[in-house]
């Protein structure tokens, strides 16, 4: 509690400080690395301690599973994050609104019902950081926009309501002003470390705060489960949950193995012959691919990778579990088996990787699996 109190007073501090020479320092969290800062979370925990369940990390966690609950009294109107959006303006965000772990979390909390959205350009100077995060000096676009959000789940594109070349000049001046206001600091810092680079480090950053809600049936908390920023070439490295999975399926002669959705076909879910180059084999040593099963939702594959060596027939068979919707492979420590998966069962609704070991539960293992992208 001395670590929160010791840290509110610092950041006060600086921000009143900061906000007399025209720029805004701010503190923001760099869990799951990306910068940002809630104005506050539900059920938050101290930050010196780990990351809250409701905490402003799980926006770009791209998971349904997770979302950014505020933790205010009534239905959290004026309550806002910021979020780092890259030294490259986006041309789009992509907000899942609500709680969309499922249809009744989704409908029992409150969902955002409009937004004002504000743009800062961002710098931070070398060594501004601390053990759970790093300081950024703001200054704000002269434009904000009040933005309406329709009460559905799924994902809704919305493009960046700034004109692009006028950013770009808003951000090339602050870079001038910021470098001119705090050259003394600048100076100082090359002579504390004269091989360290000076060059500030800098991104643009949004704000969104919540301005109405769409009521929920039950709770009076507003949650927001994803915001994403994409530009054109940007690539996504998993499906977004809008998008339905159509099929799985294997380009045996190219050692291929594909996804398409109702939006996309040809997503590479495993590549055979990078994956053999990937593992160094001896020489007359091979490894191949084969697409054992899809399960019923076509969320999950059984992919066995098969190792042979010259002159000795059939060889050693491993057998893997691949999140389609991830695009990647399933750590064996998740799944605590090697051998012995024999395709997907389904019973009481639920779907299971049946194994020599009995039904591996596919919902925990998907748990286990976000928990752990979360804490790389």
């Amino acid at each position: 509690m001395k670590n929160i109190a010791f840290l509110l007073l610092v950041i006060l501090f600086t921000q009143c400080s900061a906000q007399q020479s025209g720029w805004e320092r701010l503190f923001f969290s760099d869990a799951m690395g990306t910068p940002h800062m809630t104005s506050s979370e539900l059920d938050a925990v101290d930050p010196f301690e780990g990351l809250g369940k409701y905490g402003g990390h799980n926006l770009f966690d791209k998971s349904k599973y997770t979302a950014w609950v505020e933790g205010v009294e009534g239905p959290g109107t004026g309550e806002y994050v910021y979020l780092a959006m890259g030294k490259k303006f986006p041309e789009q965000m992509v907000i899942f609104n609500g709680y969309q772990k499922n249809d009744d979390v989704f409908i029992k909390n409150n969902r955002v019902k409009t937004i004002r959205v504000s743009l800062f350009a961002g710098f931070m100077i070398p060594g501004d950081v601390t053990e759970i995060g790093m300081y950024y000096y703001l200054r704000q676009f002269d434009t904000e926009e009040v933005i309406g959000l329709e009460d559905r789940d799924g994902s809704q594109a919305i493009d960046m309501p700034f004109e692009q070349t006028r950013v770009n000049e808003f951000a090339e001046m602050s870079k001038k002003q910021f470098m001119e206001e705090h050259k003394a600091r600048l100076e100082k810092f090359k002579e504390d470390c004269p091989t360290c680079s000076t060059e500030p480090s800098f991104q643009f950053f949004v704000r969104i705060e919540i301005l109405d809600v769409y009521k929920g049936s039950q709770w009076d908390d507003t949650c927001i489960s994803d915001i994403w920023f994409t530009s054109p070439g940007k690539t996504i490295d998993v499906i977004p949950p809008d998008e339905r999975i159509t099929e799985v399926w294997e380009d045996m002669e190219k050692a291929m193995i594909y996804v398409n959705t109702d939006k996309r076909s040809g997503i590479v879910l495993a590549d055979g012959n990078a994956l053999e180059k990937a593992r160094n084999l001896d020489e007359g040593e091979y490894m191949d691919i084969t697409l054992m099963d899809v399960s019923p939702d076509k969320e999950w594959a059984q992919i066995d990778y098969l190792y042979t060596q010259d002159g000795a027939g059939r060889g050693e068979e491993y057998s893997t579990l691949y999140s389609v919707r991830y695009l990647c492979m399933i750590d064996d420590p998740i799944l605590g088996i090697i051998y012995g998966a024999y395709g997907f069962t389904e019973e009481n609704e639920k779907i299971y990787l049946d194994t020599a070991d009995g039904p591996l539960d596919l919902e925990k293992v998907l748990e286990e699996f976000l928990q752990q992208r979360k804490e790389k």
